[in-house]
């Protein structure tokens, strides 16, 4: 396989956390182009196409410019920097429930229809005063009565149907 004509990556110029040199691992690299994991064989990343075309960083070649113990010293001194950082409080967004549809809407508040006896009960509850406040309207006061203005009427008024 041929490598590209591209200049190459060097360990050393990539972050620590970019790269794998651990022993007993395969020894990769995340491609700086389109940021893959890709192993590194031949002494070049491994030819990759990860959107269909071919990936400029495929066959590049890869300069071992460090020990594997200065790779890892680089790494322990990255994560030791990074180790005392809080995380960031994630926040649920509350989930907005669904509108309910109209035909559901009326069946929220129960109406005296629905439920039987209920208007029943609730006039039986309030007749006491009703029949207080009628007598006390059938309560005429002896005295004068005002020379002009409609007639009030004395007698209820009954429609039937």
């Amino acid at each position: 396989m041929r490598s590209s004509n591209l200049a190459p990556y060097r360990i050393s110029q990539l972050l620590p956390q970019d790269i794998n040199l651990r022993d007993g691992e395969q020894q990769s690299i995340r491609c700086p182009e389109c940021h893959t994991w890709r192993r590194i064989r031949r002494g070049m990343v491994w030819p990759h196409h990860p959107d269909g075309e071919r990936c400029t960083g495929s066959s590049r070649r890869v300069i071992l410019d460090i020990t594997v113990e200065e790779w890892e010293q680089r790494l322990t001194e990255a994560i030791d920097a990074t180790a005392c950082r809080r995380p960031t409080k994630v926040t649920p967004k509350p989930k907005a429930l669904p509108t309910p549809a109209i035909v559901q809407m009326a069946h929220r508040r129960p109406t005296p229809r629905q439920i039987p006896g209920q208007r029943a009960a609730e006039w039986a509850a309030v007749l006491p005063a009703v029949q207080a406040a009628d007598d006390q309207r059938a309560f005429r006061p002896v005295g004068a009565t005002p020379a002009c203005g409609p007639e009030v009427p004395t007698e209820s008024l009954r429609i039937s149907v």
